[in-house]
């Protein structure tokens, strides 16, 4: 193998690196037991299972929510700049539903959820907050008794007119690329100076080649 096989390969795999962090949505749940008291906190006792199953998923809208389980939708993104964001959650939980932004309660609920796959819904909840620049991440946890029903998880945002906007990678995408000063650089400081070494250790290898 070529010295500048190596060293091209090398920038490539570096380069590939600058990107930002992309978006990352999961899903998961577990079983609900005997143990579980619906008016403690719903995220320490999930934290407390073993999940049955842990998936990452490219959007959530009308998916299965799971008889007598809890149930977690993570998702995280960058951010280039503050800006107000609003999640929404269209949910079956009879045991009612938590909202964390960035590991803090905002939201919590011990009422019977269910939004009848209506966003116009009573039962649909929401939290709004401004979010700091650089990577978010939001936890959506909910519980269910039995009939498990479909659920869907939207946001809203001023990057994206304030919209309501189905929660997917696609859709997190699109507001990260417009927020200002494009993210690019959030969790790849010195990228610039990083390419331009790059580039002239190509030139010197080369020369020595």
């Amino acid at each position: 193998m070529s010295k500048k096989f190596v060293a091209l390969s090398s920038v490539f795999l570096m380069l590939c690196s600058f990107a930002s962090q992309a978006a990352l949505i999961t899903y998961s749940y577990a079983n609900l037991d005997s143990s579980f008291d619906a008016s403690d906190s719903l995220l320490d006792y999930y934290n407390s299972q073993t999940p049955v199953a842990s998936m990452t998923v490219s959007e959530f809208d009308m998916e299965g929510t799971f008889d007598d389980s809890i149930m977690k939708v993570t998702f995280s993104f960058d951010l280039a700049s503050d800006v107000l964001f609003e999640t929404f959650a269209g949910l079956d939980a009879g045991f009612g539903a938590e909202i964390y932004v960035n590991g803090v309660l905002g939201f919590d609920s011990s009422d019977d959820l269910w939004w009848s796959k209506k966003w116009n819904s009573s039962d649909v909840v929401s939290f709004e907050q401004f979010l700091s620049a650089g990577t978010n991440t939001i936890d959506v946890v909910w519980a269910e008794e039995c009939c498990g029903g479909l659920s869907s998880i939207a946001f809203s945002t001023p990057l994206n007119g304030g919209d309501l906007t189905l929660l997917s990678l696609s859709s997190l995408g699109d507001i990260e690329a417009s927020a200002p000063s494009a993210p690019v650089s959030v969790n790849a400081p010195g990228t610039v100076g990083v390419l331009a070494i790059s580039l002239l250790a190509i030139i010197r290898l080369r020369k020595n080649i």
